[in-house]
């Protein structure tokens, strides 16, 4: 769970909570709440990694 999977900078425009950027946040977050159960990470486990890459403790 260390590679946040960019592939094309310009998915991570910072244009907004409405943008495509957010479109894509938002995509990526329910993919790994739907996954991440099925690879053995729980929801504190998926927490606790959002909370460390935003570096928040």
């Amino acid at each position: 769970m260390t590679d946040p999977g960019i592939e094309k900078l310009w998915e991570w425009s910072s244009d907004g909570t409405d943008g495509w950027g957010a479109e894509i946040v938002g995509q990526l977050l329910l993919m790994a709440a739907e996954r991440g159960p099925k690879l053995g990470y729980d929801v504190d486990d998926l927490v606790r990694f959002l909370r460390r890459a935003a570096d928040e403790r």
